[in-house]
């Protein structure tokens, strides 16, 4: 063999290496950042938006340990917000571009470090919208109104992955079965 095919040989070598370590990469599940955790003795689980990344889409395991309650936090900057706790905002909820709008309590506005945020909760979602969350990619949440409450948000959208939705989910159901039988997995 001389030179040239040796050469040749050895780069093909390489770029099917380098070509073969992309795909691996591609292929990769990647921790899509969904988090399950025990907060005021319920079990959370939510993952962080892609535009502001202290907004949280998820949902708190019911007393049943099956049923689902909305959790979304949703970051501000302007104070007059404040005056929309206790009120309900329509926000729309679009699952790989299928809509669902909804009318959500906003149960409370609060400060964190330098960030605030509204926190909608209180509230079940249909079989539907839980269909669509279980088989979609991801969920671009907008909040449309009201028209005064939105005009006040910089950012009034942030999408967020659902690629690891289902796992997550099921792995809540049982930390909060664990919970409540007395075994305490998340300490």
């Amino acid at each position: 063999m001389d030179r040239r095919q040796l050469l040749f040989f050895i780069i093909l070598f390489v770029l099917v290496g380098i070509i073969g370590s992309v795909f691996a990469q591609i292929d990769q599940p990647r921790d899509e950042g969904w988090s399950v955790e025990k907060r005021a003795d319920r079990t959370f689980y939510f993952t962080h938006g892609t535009i502001v990344r202290q907004n949280e889409f998820g949902f708190i395991k019911g007393d049943d340990c099956e049923s689902d309650i909305l959790w979304l936090t949703f970051s501000f900057s302007s104070d007059r917000v404040k005056d929309f706790e206790g009120k309900e905002a329509v926000v729309l909820l679009q699952v790989d571009g299928r809509d669902f709008k909804v009318k959500l309590p906003i149960v409370s506005i609060g400060t964190s470090g330098a960030s605030q945020a509204m926190t909608f909760t209180n509230w079940r979602p249909s079989k539907q919208l839980m269909d669509a969350l279980k088989s979609g990619r991801y969920v671009k949440v907008e909040i449309s109104g009201p028209r005064e409450l939105e005009g006040l948000l910089g950012i009034k959208e942030d999408q967020f992955s659902l690629r690891v939705f289902v796992p997550t989910r099921k792995e809540a159901g049982q930390v909060c079965k664990n919970i409540t039988s007395g075994i305490d997995w998340l300490k």
